[in-house]
Formats: structure tokens, C-alpha cells, sequence
């Protein structure tokens, strides 16, 4: 028995995964609200800002092709919480709780931050990252 306990430990100590995981829960695209992503993050820094570093790294490299939008499509959003039970209780009930509240609402204090692009009205083949103000990209197309 104790010997089965012993394995059953260090099986769950190896399986411990302590890298940075997003999954994709939400997708969203329409003339009217914009295009916008939900991740759901875990094992991310507690360091606010190695975490926005981390955030805006990961979205340049997984974010939709903002070239490939239809061109009614004027902004861009990437939003990251917390993994954990509001936030995905949240996701299981969204079509029922949206009209009461919105994620942000029932889930503020797991809010870890968003990227926010707009397309330039000078010219529609260039989007620009708005928010947050820190962080410097414009995205060019064709």
C-alpha cells in the first residue's frame, strides 16, 4: 500500500505542469462588435508586468490574421482571465448570463488584461495596437 501511495505521489508531482497554458474559449467576429478573442490562462507570472509581456508575445504569435478580416470589421480585441471556476462557469452559461452581465462584471478580479487593434481609417490595410498604451505594433497587410 504504501509503495502503490509512494508512485501515486510522484506521478502527480512529475505531471505538475508549471508552463504557461492558454486555451481559447471564445470567438467572436461581426461588423457590429468588432473581432474578439477569449483565452483562459494558468501558470502565467504574478508580476503584472512580465505578465503583460507574456500576454502581448503570446497574442503576436496566436492572434487571427487581422489581414484576413472582412473589411466591415474595424477593431480587434484579445482578452485574457484567469482558468478558474467563475471564469468558466461564465463560459458554460455566457448565452444566459450575457444579458445579466458581462464576464468583465462577474469575473473582475481574474481579468489579467487585453490588446486592442483598430484599423487605421487612413488606410484600411493597417491595424494598430490602441491598448494598452505601452506596447508599441502596427500589423501591415497585402
Amino acid at each position: 500500500m504504501k509503495y502503490l501511495l509512494s508512485v501515486l505521489l510522484i506521478l502527480l508531482i512529475v505531471s505538475c505542469d508549471n508552463e504557461f497554458h492558454a486555451e481559447r474559449v471564445d470567438i467572436d467576429t461581426s461588423c457590429q462588435t468588432g473581432a474578439n478573442e477569449l483565452y483562459l490562462t494558468n501558470n502565467y507570472p504574478k508580476d503584472v508586468a512580465e505578465r503583460r509581456k507574456l500576454y502581448f508575445e503570446f497574442a503576436k504569435l496566436n492572434m487571427m490574421n487581422l489581414c484576413d478580416l472582412d473589411s466591415c470589421i474595424s477593431s480587434y480585441s484579445i482578452t485574457f482571465y484567469e482558468d478558474c471556476n467563475c471564469t468558466r462557469g461564465y463560459i458554460k452559461r455566457q448565452e444566459e448570463l450575457r444579458r445579466v452581465e458581462s464576464l468583465y462584471e462577474r469575473c473582475e478580479n481574474y481579468y489579467n488584461g487585453s490588446f486592442l487593434y483598430e484599423r487605421s481609417k487612413d488606410n484600411p490595410n493597417v491595424w494598430i495596437l490602441t491598448y494598452p498604451k505601452e506596447f508599441k505594433d502596427t500589423i501591415y497587410c497585402k
